[in-house]
């Protein structure tokens, strides 16, 4: 009588369990619905990621070439100051040896020519730094969404291989109470018994491949996933 007392309260207990698991795994289907939330790792993962600094650097520079070479012109003039002292002039008539001063410009006119075109290309090479940074953010929200959506496949299968451990449990409760009895074979038994070795290995397997999924997320938004709000 206890012992059947004793397999009662078991049951109970595996049922309230097996409820939870069902009602977090709805829970984790909806998440994989919830743009928000996505939407938030992408965003810390582009703020924390090392890469995008380069990129970004990267993109800055080929403004400031812009704004060089649109000022560029500046350098095909070039401006020449003479002087003349006092004694290598010839006289005035009143006799005085006046100084005189020369000014002359100059214009590179391949400079100029050649202005066109490399503000031409400097602008060229701006959109394509600015096309590089918005590849890479669209590389880092894939990545994210791919390991995200791997870590909740990951978190879903553990949890199902969980239940079925859980119920290969109760069969080998149930199998032992009747071996004990008399009410079936050692065969029997052991066939139960095996389910149950068989279900953890794949539970515990499942848990390892759900934490690699986890940490290979976390890599990349550089926080615990816990600490996302």
């Amino acid at each position: 009588m206890k012992k059947l007392y004793f397999i009662i309260i078991f049951f109970m207990g595996v049922n309230m369990s097996l409820s939870q698991i069902d009602s977090l795994d709805d829970n984790l289907q909806g998440m994989l619905y919830d743009t928000t939330f996505i939407n938030k790792l992408v965003e810390i993962a582009w703020a924390n990621y090392p890469g995008n600094k380069v990129w970004d650097a990267r993109l800055e520079i080929a403004k400031l070439d812009v704004k060089k070479e649109t000022w560029s012109w500046l350098n095909a003039l070039n401006f020449n100051y003479i002087y003349y002292p006092d004694f290598l002039n010839s006289p005035d008539q009143s006799g005085n040896l006046p100084s005189r001063v020369g000014i002359g410009i100059t214009i590179n006119i391949g400079t100029i020519f050649s202005l066109p075109l490399r503000i031409s290309q400097a602008k060229e090479n701006y959109n394509i730094a600015e096309n590089n940074v918005q590849s890479q953010y669209y590389n880092i929200r894939y990545e994210v969404q791919r390991r995200y959506f791997s870590y909740l496949s990951g978190l879903r299968l553990y949890n199902s291989r969980v239940k079925r451990y859980e119920d290969a449990r109760s069969n080998l409760v149930v199998a032992t109470y009747k071996y004990k009895n008399g009410e079936i074979d050692l065969d029997f038994y052991n066939k139960a018994l095996t389910e149950v070795n068989i279900n953890k290995e794949l539970m515990i397997e499942s848990e390892t491949n759900m934490k690699i999924a986890k940490a290979s997320l976390e890599e990349l938004i550089l926080i615990k996933l816990e600490e996302v709000k």
